[in-house]
């Protein structure tokens, strides 16, 4: 929720989702996979730029909704953290737009 937080997400997201397909390419049958589906690196990179925004987009809105709500945590599962959703609030938007991408993609 701070902007060096924002940019070293988006920043994070982008190398760990380009880091996955250099390494996937490693393995031979995922390498031949991606050379019949012409999936190159600049496709993942894009996928990490989208995935990462949404993720920022889901974690504020789960604070819009613990504001409305009028709590602080979730729970106190994980004392300091939030509870268990703020770890992973997130992921909730991100993995449904990682899926569409990946369908549009494949």
């Amino acid at each position: 929720k701070t902007i060096s937080g924002a940019v070293g997400g988006l920043i994070g997201g982008i190398i760990a989702c380009t880091s996955c397909y250099f390494i996937a390419n490693n393995i031979g049958s995922v390498n031949e996979l991606f050379i019949s589906l012409n999936v190159s690196w600049w496709q993942f990179l894009i996928c990490g730029l989208i995935g990462s925004i949404f993720t920022q987009i889901g974690d504020i809105f789960a604070s819009i909704i613990k504001r409305k709500a009028f709590t602080k945590d979730y729970s106190n599962i994980f004392p300091g953290h939030g509870g268990f959703m703020d770890r992973c609030d997130g992921l909730s938007f991100n993995a449904i737009v990682v899926l569409i991408f990946a369908l549009i993609l494949f």
